[in-house]
């Protein structure tokens, strides 16, 4: 099941059905590899089976996701953007610019910084590991400062203002206070970012149990276990009564 990182493998055309063989070989996928990889269960009758026969509903979970998730799957999202045009662009600037000043541990690291999750902790982290790698205040300094020009620079691409609304606190806007490394000194920072994500999808808390209880496989009782990738996170809900406890022992989202 493809989803945000590969979703071009969703796409149909003669250009894509040369790749998915390949994919299919190398990973020995029982995917069909001349037609458009599934997104959802219900676009592969062999995923529909071996779910039903499992009593399992799972999904990538990227639709959970507003980053990475924008209603269509043959569509890119910001996601691809903060990827393409911040975070691949900062080790690069970085090893251009001060590559010589720089420990080789910090540059190492910074080629990793597309694996943090969630994407909008990432200047915390980049501050944790100048913290570590670097001794010279100088130095940290500039690769904050590479980063917060960086971050302008996408915040003012084309594809970023076209999400850009009237709306007073819309997702540019939180994308603004998220992204630049001199507004991250904040106490509560970390939590506004948590609760920002967990609204924009559409829950009052972190956890994914409120989306896990609406499937449809699950309320019709088809499902007993719910399974999210993308998610980056496990969790078990504690039943809260007998009546309900069917419910929650199907909740787990992985």
């Amino acid at each position: 099941m493809v989803g945000n990182h590969d979703w071009f493998y969703h796409l149909p055309g003669g250009n894509y059905n040369q790749l998915r063989p390949k994919i299919v070989a190398h990973l020995g996928l029982a995917t069909y590899p001349d037609a458009p990889f599934p997104h959802e269960i219900w676009e592969s009758n062999e995923l529909v089976q071996v779910m039903r026969q499992h009593k399992v509903f799972a999904r990538h979970g990227d639709v959970y996701d507003p980053f990475n998730f924008e209603g269509d799957r043959d569509a890119s999202s910001l996601g691809d953007v903060i990827v393409l045009e911040l975070l691949n662009r900062l080790g690069v600037q970085v090893a251009q610019q001060l590559g010589d000043d720089l420990p080789s541990s910090a540059l190492a690291g910074l080629r990793e910084i597309d694996n943090i999750r969630p994407l909008l902790m990432i200047p915390v982290w980049i501050d944790g590991l100048l913290d570590r790698c670097c001794p010279q205040p100088s130095v940290r300094k500039e690769v904050k400062r590479i980063w917060d020009e960086l971050a302008d620079e996408f915040l003012q691409h084309p594809f970023v203002q076209q999400r850009d609304t009237w709306c007073p606190v819309d997702i540019v806007d939180g994308l603004q206070k998220a992204l630049k490394s001199s507004r991250c000194l904040s106490a509560d920072w970390a939590s506004w970012v948590a609760g920002w994500i967990a609204e924009l999808r559409g829950a009052g808390t972190a956890s994914y149990y409120q989306h896990a209880l609406t499937e449809q496989d699950f309320r019709n009782r088809r499902a007993n276990h719910i399974v999210y990738g993308h998610t980056h996170t496990a969790e078990a809900v504690t039943p809260r009564c007998k009546l309900c406890r069917w419910l929650c022992i199907a909740s787990n989202v992985l």
